[in-house]
């Protein structure tokens, strides 16, 4: 397959009948119900077919024609690490956000909410690595989350504001534009890689840490990334093995990425 640029805004196939049949009253008869069977078929078919279409176009909905929702069992399930190695880290909910889940070290951290749905990812970053403005804070505004001061990136899956506890969310499509109109700060994102086998277009701020996100040809999301640097350690949820970084820029890092579709289906 031949990829182009991806499209999204930048900032990112006559039944035989026997004739000596035919020519009888029945013949003739039973000839024309099996015309009308054929076209049956034929109707059946095409009907089929374009159901089989719709399905295709729409698997970012449910059968109400609705954003799915992003549940986090399904993501465990798509990505090992973070089935073994993820455990809640705030055990009461978080207005807003619902329970964080993530690991002692450099990490994706998933929202998840009412029920199994995931509400949103996050990063978190040492206030001393300096500010962004694609972060939830102002600058010179870190928070204390009981480990020093930080900034955060949240990106939302969906309406924040319906992130209520014991209720489920209303979930976003899972495309670019729909995660931007929730999430304002993703207009400082532009795509930053060609096309990458099994992973899509990279789209992220220039210059500083973030929360990447691998984008397919119309917009719709693959999975989300992290890139650490090779000095600051390597974890078991990273991958690469340890001591096996790769250069991304002509530095040596890990990496650690969420998908939320099969990697293999990204082609």
């Amino acid at each position: 397959m031949k990829h182009q640029k991806m499209s999204v805004r930048r900032h990112p196939d006559t039944m035989h009948v026997d004739t000596e049949v035919a020519r009888s009253r029945y013949g003739i008869r039973l000839l024309n119900r099996l015309a009308a069977c054929a076209v049956l078929a034929l109707f059946v078919g095409a009907t089929i077919a374009a159901c089989n279409d719709d399905d295709d176009d729409d698997d970012n909905d449910n059968d109400n024609g609705e954003a799915a929702m992003q549940m986090f069992g399904d993501w465990q399930a798509l990505n090992p690490a973070v089935d073994e190695h993820y455990e809640p880290l705030n055990q009461e909910w978080v207005g807003g956000m619902g329970i964080h889940w993530g690991v002692d070290g450099p990490h994706v951290t998933i929202g998840v909410g009412h029920d199994d749905q995931v509400t949103l990812v996050e990063l978190i970053v040492p206030a001393a690595d300096g500010w962004h403005p694609w972060f939830d804070q102002d600058e010179n505004e870190p928070v204390d989350l009981g480990f020093g001061d930080v900034y955060t990136q949240h990106i939302y899956l969906v309406e924040q504001e319906t992130i209520v506890e014991g209720e489920p969310a209303t979930p976003l499509e899972m495309t670019f534009d729909a995660l931007e109109e929730e999430n304002p700060a993703l207009v400082h994102y532009e795509q930053t890689s060609s096309w990458v086998p099994g992973m899509g277009y990279h789209w992220a701020p220039v210059g500083g840490p973030s929360i990447v996100l691998a984008i397919g040809d119309e917009g719709e999301i693959h999975a989300f990334e992290i890139i650490v640097p090779e000095s600051d350690g390597w974890h078991p949820w990273f991958d690469q093995d340890e001591n096996e970084p790769i250069e991304i820029g002509g530095d040596d890092v890990y990496t650690q990425h969420v998908y939320i579709v099969p990697p293999e289906s990204i082609d």
